[in-house]
């Protein structure tokens, strides 16, 4: 079990939908063999971030997560 602070719970929930929106980007380009194992658990380059970025808006509407929640973030 674990406990989460009160005043940290937004938080927690925001990187944890952050990191999955990542998790399910990298498998797709994975699959598509845009970018390499290597490539994506590592730290992004600016490129790879650019594609995430335009890949969150092209899906948006397609995404488990409500990515435009995240944005204040």
């Amino acid at each position: 079990m674990i406990f989460i602070p009160p005043q940290l719970a937004e938080k927690v929930v925001k990187y944890s939908a952050i990191t999955r929106l990542r998790d399910i980007f990298g498998h797709q380009r994975l699959r598509e063999r845009k970018y390499t194992a290597g490539q994506i658990d590592a730290r992004w380059s600016e490129p790879i971030e650019r594609d995430f970025t335009e890949w969150l808006r092209a899906n948006e509407n397609n995404l488990p997560v409500i990515s435009n929640k995240l944005k204040r973030f």
